[in-house]
């Protein structure tokens, strides 16, 4: 079922991730992006043909390639600090994880299921922007239920 699901790769990704920086006046405003970051990711853009080799130049001994990664998710889905979910929400579990989210039940605010009404923004505008690396893809959110493993 999931291995024949289609899939979205980051040089998928890549036009819309370089097409956010370069039009973006100020990286800063993405969540977790420093002034230092936002120049060391501008310029790796310039010669970077690849995800890979944007990771690559970026990355520090104090910047790790999972941190850049991170920070260019944010860029991609244009998240910013002030819209960050509060809530988890569940795409799928097993039964020690099941076991885990019945500790956590009214302690965190725990989504698994987006209904009528939207969870949050930022999530529907990831949706999106993972549905434009790939065309056959369908909504992401919207009646989905959790993924139980068993």
């Amino acid at each position: 079922m999931i291995e024949a699901a289609p899939k979205v790769t980051w040089s998928d990704l890549f036009p819309y991730l370089r097409y956010q920086i370069v039009t973006c006046p100020d990286l800063t405003d993405f969540y977790q992006v420093n002034q230092e970051l936002a120049v060391r990711i501008r310029v790796a853009l310039k010669s970077s043909e690849t995800i890979e080799e944007l990771v690559e130049q970026v990355a520090t001994k104090r910047y790790t390639k999972a941190r850049v990664r991170r920070l260019l998710t944010y860029i991609l889905v244009g998240a910013r600090q002030e819209e960050l979910p509060s809530g988890v929400h569940i795409l799928g579990f097993s039964e020690q994880g099941r076991q885990h989210l019945s500790k956590l039940k009214g302690k965190v605010e725990l989504v698994s299921r987006i209904g009528k009404e939207p969870w949050n923004s930022l999530t529907q505008q990831a949706d999106k922007v993972y549905q434009l690396g790939n065309p056959v893809l369908r909504e992401q959110n919207f009646g989905r239920v959790p993924l139980i493993l068993l």
